[in-house]
């Protein structure tokens, strides 16, 4: 069996030939790194179509199919199902049009909308991406997403949420400039998806209805955590955060002042200061052990905990603990409980 190193650039040699074999020498194959948002530096194996000028270029885990691999499927195998589902995109995305309109100023503008992401995590991406840095909260910026279900076929656009990130490329040859797609992006988020602030508990009672469960490991009635989200459930609802009106809304809901957790890109969660005690330090701890035990590391924001102070109507960042009071158990596997 091969080992990573030679699994790759046996693939990468192996592949090239296998579009030759089915008539497809207009893909070529290399090794790159993943240009999608918390791909943490991940290698991917990149196809490119010779014959497009448009940013298109189907990317694969190469670290998914090294699994496969050492798990029985056969380096023909794995080279077949890669030139397959690279063929057969052709059929159910409209290159065509997507090659025309990416690069459309129009198009852009009415289909951006906003993303935010951390910015450490994401470094590589945003070298080639236009990006803000968002008031108050040093890890985290907003970056411009462009709905791109329209370039699917027909009957895959309701099932399709694809989106692409606005590169630097997009930007100069579409004549945008980087202030007007990041306000751009922003307006259009707020209009259609206005933030939403709720009690954990009622999100919790909800998502069990949805399942058939009323009550729901009889849960109390509220929780001292708040769900902040600007957009249905698990899709991006952080986004908050770059909104105009996001302290106006803290104001608003808390009258005083209040923790932030922006643990993920999907919701933010928070919780009244009077409600949290004097040990900031606890919490902490507390928000990063969730997010290295629990978070999917694709859904990854920020490790930070903030504070919106009333009085000021600004945001102070809360990045180191003053003591550890959480304790690990060595030999305890178990995801944490809480």
């Amino acid at each position: 069996m091969l080992g990573y190193d030679e699994f790759k650039k046996d693939l990468e040699g192996t592949l090239n030939e296998g579009f030759k074999r089915h008539n497809a020498e207009n893909y070529v194959c290399e090794i790159g790194i993943m240009d999608k948002v918390n791909s943490y530096g991940e290698e991917c194996v990149v196809i490119r179509d010779t014959e497009k000028t448009a940013d298109l270029a189907a990317r694969v885990s190469l670290g998914d199919l090294y699994k496969a691999y050492k798990n029985g499927m056969s380096m023909e195998e794995i080279v077949l199902t890669l030139v397959e589902r690279r063929i057969m995109s052709e059929k159910v995305v409209n290159v065509e049009d997507m090659t025309s309109k990416i690069y459309d100023r129009d198009f852009i503008l009415k289909n951006v909308e906003v993303q935010v992401i951390n910015k450490e995590v994401n470094a590589e991406i945003l070298k080639t991406a236009p990006y803000r840095e968002i008031e108050g909260f040093d890890d985290v910026v907003a970056v411009a997403r462009c709905d791109a279900s329209l370039f699917f076929d027909e009957s895959l656009r309701e099932s399709s949420s694809m989106t692409m990130l606005v590169n630097n490329n997009m930007l100069a040859l579409s004549g945008i400039s980087k202030e007007e797609l990041i306000d751009t992006a922003i307006s259009n988020s707020e209009e259609r998806y206005p933030i939403s602030i709720r009690n954990l508990l009622a999100v919790v009672r909800d998502l069990g209805a949805d399942r058939g469960m009323d009550d729901i490991f009889g849960l109390p009635e509220e929780s001292p955590l708040y769900v902040m989200m600007a957009s249905p459930i698990g899709n991006n609802g952080a986004r908050a955060l770059a909104y105009s009106d996001f302290k106006e809304q803290l104001r608003n809901t808390f009258g005083g002042n209040c923790y932030i957790f922006p643990s993920s890109i999907h919701e933010l969660i928070m919780m009244p200061a009077s409600e949290a005690g004097d040990d900031e330090g606890y919490l902490l701890n507390m928000i990063r052990m969730i997010n290295q035990d629990v978070l999917l590391p694709k859904d990854f924001l920020s490790d930070n905990m903030y504070k919106y102070e009333f009085a000021s109507n600004s945001i102070k960042t809360i990045s180191e603990a003053k003591e550890n009071i959480i304790s690990f158990d060595a030999d305890n596997d178990n995801e944490a409980a809480i």
